[in-house]
């Protein structure tokens, strides 16, 4: 074994070595005092191991390992040896291949002070703005990874030169996978270009505030991971509820909340969420607009006759115009509704009165005047007293 280079085998010495440290281990017999120390060691520890994994990845498409392991490609052979997935295993190799020509955070992989996590960031990064590197290593050991990640997100838009072309890289990538674990658990995952999650963030906004609201009513508090799936499900429960999170599609209609304070973005308040939310119903899943309802029109009073009782006046069914005074003084006259349906029921019903209780031609002496009516244009149905009372409909 030589002085300067590591081989295969010391690796191999070291892995024996420490697996005969952790089988002695027991971490109960640490002294409280000495907790703290031993988790930033073995933290380190852990980062430096993966750090020297994520620099010979690259070498396992080189050298073809997967042959020689049975694998199918250099993407199974690595998620199967880490025991992670093979998304997991894609980034590790494409960060082991940048690494070679950013030699600052090669070294930062080196002494342990990144992640496989955190390097899979800085390198995206570095690879789009070289000069950001020591800004970033620097940031990495103060910030949480989400944290870094929104900083590179930032610098990496910035420095692309040709965002459209970067939106269409993600369109072609975009996907929905879901799969379920051993215990039966359904899991899922989504990527797509930012804006269009954008889009369903903002869909997503209302819904998700009236479930956070109903749950503090009620007294329970969870996560907001378990609101956000709520409010998706309940999307997906009720077509009645459009994906802006409005109910119902009349114009006029509000939101049912205020936009959430606990998504990331910044801005609050009911200007950005009709803003955000305005194109969503209409463009997020292409979905026809809703069928706007055919009202029903009022109900037509019937008349069954009996024995003993003679038949209601009928009442005029006449065209929408002006309506001309009748020769009786105080005579009234109900006006027909202008519904094509309603006048359509009416004259169906009149027929029917007609044919259950045949007229009687009443005598021009007869009625209430003593004269005959004037004729006019339209057929009107009357009601007239005979010399037994009153008769049945007379048309005239």
């Amino acid at each position: 074994m030589g002085s300067g280079v590591v081989e295969a085998g010391e690796v191999t010495e070291l892995v024996t070595h420490l697996h005969a440290l952790a089988s002695r281990f027991d971490p109960d017999a640490i002294p409280d005092p000495d907790v703290a120390g031993l988790v930033a060691d073995l933290g380190r520890a852990g980062r430096i191991v993966d750090g020297m994994l994520t620099r010979a990845a690259r070498r396992t498409a080189e050298a073809d390992a997967h042959h020689t392991a049975g694998a199918r490609d250099a993407v199974t052979l690595i998620a199967t040896a880490t025991g992670t997935t093979s998304a997991a295993a894609r980034k590790m190799l494409r960060t082991s291949a940048q690494l070679v020509d950013q030699p600052e955070v090669d070294r930062a992989v080196t002494d342990g002070t990144l992640s496989t996590d955190q390097a899979v960031v800085v390198s995206e990064t570095v690879a789009d703005a070289p000069e950001r590197a020591g800004e970033l290593i620097v940031d990495a050991a103060a910030q949480s990874l989400p944290e870094l990640r929104k900083k590179a997100r930032d610098i990496r838009t910035a420095a692309d030169p040709d965002r459209e072309a970067t939106r269409r890289r993600h369109l072609a990538r975009r996907a929905f996978r879901s799969w379920t674990e051993t215990d039966g658990e359904w899991k899922a995952f989504l990527q797509a270009p930012g804006d269009l999650g954008a889009r369903i963030e903002a869909a997503l906004r209302g819904e998700h505030d009236a479930v956070f609201r109903a749950a503090h009513a009620a007294g329970r508090r969870e996560d907001d991971a378990c609101y956000r799936f709520d409010a998706l499900l309940n999307l997906l429960d009720h077509p009645t509820r459009d994906l802006t999170g409005i109910v119902g599609s009349p114009a006029g209609s509000t939101a049912i909340g205020p936009p959430s304070e606990q998504s990331e973005g910044g801005r609050t308040g009911a200007s950005q969420t009709a803003a955000t939310n305005a194109p969503i119903q209409a463009t997020l899943l292409d979905a026809p607009a809703p069928a706007t309802p055919t009202p029903t029109p009022p109900a037509v009073p019937t008349w069954t006759p009996t024995a003993s009782a003679a038949p209601p006046p009928a009442t005029a069914t006449v065209s929408p115009a002006p309506t001309r005074p009748t020769a009786t003084a105080g005579a009234h006259r109900t006006r027909a509704a202008t519904s094509l349906a309603a006048s359509s029921r009416a004259e169906t019903l009149q027929a029917a009165r007609i044919g259950a209780a045949p007229p009687r031609t009443a005598h021009p002496a007869s009625s209430p005047t003593g004269r005959t009516p004037a004729p006019m244009s339209r057929t009107r149905t009357r009601s007239t007293t005979g010399p037994a009372g009153p008769t049945g409909p007379t048309t005239t």
